[in-house]
């Protein structure tokens, strides 16, 4: 598994997101349209 070695030994992977997230999570809304600046 190099995607762990390359993390460290003392750092594990992260786990994955909860499938039972919120609906209209602002990370999620966020992405497809780029930040107004």
């Amino acid at each position: 598994m190099p995607f762990r070695c390359r993390n460290g030994p003392g750092r594990p992977t992260p786990p994955p997101p909860a499938p039972s997230s919120p609906p209209g999570t602002p990370a999620r809304t966020a992405w497809p349209r780029p930040p107004q600046l």
